[in-house]
């Protein structure tokens, strides 16, 4: 099953109140509570690709694939591109906590890189 996972986007991006953000940004609070929840199964063109540009992600990246079957969790299959860990959504600012401040600055300098 392909489903739309907001909330990874939003817990990677640091955004902790995903539903006041979506607000701000001129979204309705039927939309935005439903976001911010993971209630949406369908999405405009011109809604996702407005997200895309708010978030710096793109449109993959919003998709979570699950196998219905056994049958579909083979590794030649290409949704599993979408297959996403569970461990995968962390939240960076907390995890970055944890390290010397020294270690953090020299990860941002490399990403300034990138």
């Amino acid at each position: 099953m392909l489903i739309l996972n907001f909330k990874r986007i939003f817990l990677l991006r640091g955004i902790s109140n995903p539903n006041t953000y979506l607000r701000n940004l001129g979204f309705s609070q039927n939309i935005a509570t439903r976001m911010a929840n993971n209630q949406i199964n369908e999405l405009s063109v011109k809604r996702l690709n407005q997200l895309c540009k708010l978030l710096n992600v793109t449109p993959a990246d919003f998709f979570d694939w699950t196998p219905d079957s056994p049958e579909e969790d083979r590794p030649d299959n290409p949704m599993q591109l979408y297959r996403r860990r569970k461990a995968e959504a962390v939240n960076l600012q907390e995890e970055l906590k944890k390290y010397p401040l020294e270690l953090v600055q020299n990860i941002l300098e490399g990403l300034k890189e990138k």
